[in-house]
């Protein structure tokens, strides 16, 4: 006898497999929002401790001009972050702050900005710039994120031909996994996509960027 089988001997009950399949996709469904929530909550604390031990050494020092004037420029920065979520120059600090100003896109939209917002001594201010190199990562991660869910249906489609009730709880946990994992390599095209949108706004009305 297979595993499958024996399993099936052991969990032969379709009401008590129906109810423990259940629980576990929405115990792993909770882990994975726990562990996202976890990781953006330990970037917001160790940024707030930052602005912390920043403004508690602005309220300490008695330097010079220059000095206070770094600790200000850098408070605020780290405000910046703190309410953004985003680490960035002024220039871009400045950029992003008019284009959020214009409310067209959520703050999630902007911060998806990020990646694309490209600042240097030689340009004129903060432009959008995606890469070559930037589309195929894009791309890329798209065609495997639909590769992956694909094979997932496949494979739910064989696991309830084959072993009914069980397989489709096993195909759906399956399922769920691929979409999950799936939409992590499509990350990259989504945040392509919303910066082109911003960039072809851009480039209609070249005077929301003016003096950036």
């Amino acid at each position: 006898m297979d595993s499958m089988g024996l399993l099936w001997e052991m969990f032969g009950d379709w009401k008590v497999l129906l109810m423990g399949g259940s629980l576990l996709l929405s115990v792993f469904y909770k882990i994975l929002v726990f562990l996202y929530r976890a990781l953006r909550v330990y970037g917001e604390l160790f940024a707030m401790k930052r602005l912390k031990s920043l403004i508690f050494l602005r309220q300490d020092t008695r330097g010079g001009t220059a000095f206070l004037a770094f600790l200000d420029r850098n408070i605020e920065l780290e405000m910046f972050r703190v309410a953004s979520g985003m680490q960035v120059n002024f220039r871009e600090m400045a950029a992003i702050i008019k284009i959020e100003s214009l409310g067209l896109w959520s703050p999630e939209q902007i911060r998806a900005l990020r990646k694309y917002l490209k600042c240097s001594p030689m340009s004129d201010g903060p432009k959008i710039i995606i890469g070559s190199m930037d589309r195929f990562e894009a791309y890329f991660g798209f065609s495997l994120s639909l590769i992956l869910v694909a094979m997932a249906v496949l494979l739910w489609g064989l696991f309830v031909w084959k072993y009914s009730l069980y397989g489709a709880l096993m195909g759906a946990f399956f399922f769920v996994l691929a979409i999950f994992v799936g939409g992590m390599l499509a990350w990259d095209f989504g945040k392509m996509k919303i910066a082109q949108d911003i960039k072809e706004y851009l480039n209609r009305n070249p005077g929301v960027l003016s003096g950036t």
